[in-house]
């Protein structure tokens, strides 16, 4: 199975935080298992990392840049949604994650590509979302806890399923003396 994980946040090396981490971590698990990740997200354009992928953008004409800098494929766009179809043709997803920061937008040009979608709660910053969840029809929704999925369900009548985040042990633990 190919999956594309979605968001309007930057991601490493250009920008890093908890969805990052677990999206990271994802990804990881899902390749373990023999499957496909890769990841849609905003560019930045800074540093010399931002640089030479804006300098990638402007001489190949292209939407967003492709890069493989965590191990996967990352689609970098200014406007993640704007990429949407180019990040379809270039990596054939089975099924898109929508994430946090302008899931709307994201996941109204991931449908009209004809992907299906998945919207992962992970916060309750309605804000970020860029529009109402509602406008997603045909999404099926996940929330990283009990309290996120109930704040969904009242605020937008949403039922979703709890994921609780996973995490690699091995990056958290420190050997101690007991």
């Amino acid at each position: 199975m190919k999956v594309l994980f979605a968001g309007g946040n930057g991601y490493p090396p250009e920008f890093s935080g908890g969805v990052q981490s677990s999206t990271h971590h994802l990804a990881e698990q899902l390749i373990e298992h023999g499957h496909e990740a890769a990841v849609l997200a905003a560019l930045f354009g800074d540093g010399v990392f931002g640089f030479k992928a804006r300098a990638k953008m402007k001489l190949l004409r292209q939407p967003a840049v492709v890069d493989s800098y965590p191990g996967y494929p990352v689609v970098r766009a200014w406007f993640p949604w704007e990429a949407a179809g180019y990040a379809v043709d270039r990596l054939k997803p089975d099924v898109a994650v929508v994430q946090c920061h302008k899931s709307v937008p994201i996941g109204k040009a991931l449908q009209a590509e004809g992907v299906p979608l998945v919207v992962y709660l992970r916060n309750v910053e309605f804000h970020e979302l860029g529009g109402d969840l509602r406008e997603l029809h045909s999404a099926l929704y996940i929330a990283n806890s009990d309290f996120t999925a109930r704040t969904y369900r009242q605020e937008f009548g949403i039922e979703a399923v709890v994921i609780p985040p996973t995490i690699n042990p091995a990056h958290y633990s420190t050997p101690t003396t007991g």
